[in-house]
């Protein structure tokens, strides 16, 4: 069975008002051609690579849609040692992660992600601390 297969693929809650500590160790994207997934634990060239893509169901049409997102991989949360899959759709959150995505810079970093307010309306603050 492969390593992946084992890790809890539950996505991780974020609570309103909560600030939350988590450590990425590695993104998760969609091969191009394949749209296979393909975990990436460095730099993420968004050129090269898609991003993941969520169904979801607008709240107040009820219809389906596919919206882009961004797939980590956490491996700490609140200074405790978890697998979790953490599924990233809104667009505050993404600007606010891609650099240090596209950099690499997040296998060196903790983020403290504070969510405000219910989704669709959820805002995120985040703050960055070197790994110790």
């Amino acid at each position: 069975m492969a390593l992946q297969d084992l890790t809890d693929r539950s996505p991780l809650e974020l609570p309103v008002g909560v600030p939350v500590r988590i450590h990425i160790r590695a993104v998760e994207v969609a091969h191009p051609r394949t749209g296979g997934m393909v975990e990436i634990s460095g730099p993420v060239d968004f050129a090269a690579w898609d991003e993941c893509h969520f169904e979801l169901t607008d709240a107040a049409t009820g219809a389906s849609k596919m919206v882009p997102g961004l797939c980590l991989l956490v491996d700490q949360v609140d200074g405790a040692a978890i697998e979790k899959r953490a599924n990233v759709v809104a667009r505050r959150l993404i600007s606010a992660l891609r650099p240090y995505l596209e950099s690499g810079a997040y296998r060196q970093l903790t983020f403290t992600i504070t969510k405000t307010g219910e989704p669709p309306r959820s805002t995120f603050s985040v703050a960055t601390e070197r790994l110790a």
